[in-house]
């Protein structure tokens, strides 16, 4: 399950700007984003220190969107694996 989300995650990595989605529940969120954040950690690509903690402190969906999305356009679009 993992797998399949960072997969799913890295489609839109070679996106410049990822869309904003509004629809969303933040816990529901919050805990996907949790389980890539150890997936990436696992593989070999954690997001930075400062990133991570940001996103744990983070209370709203546009917040934690706008953090991934710069998370993914400063790796350049594609996972090294």
């Amino acid at each position: 399950m993992r797998l399949l989300l960072v997969l799913f995650s890295a489609t839109f990595a070679s996106a410049q700007e990822l869309p904003l989605v509004s629809n969303v529940e933040y816990q529901p969120l919050a805990a996907q984003v949790q389980r890539v954040v150890e997936a990436l950690d696992y593989l070999g690509e954690p997001l930075p220190a400062s990133e991570k903690a940001e996103l744990k402190r983070l209370t709203t969906v546009a917040d934690i969107q706008r953090i991934l999305g710069r998370s993914w356009s400063s790796k350049a679009g594609a996972p090294s694996w």
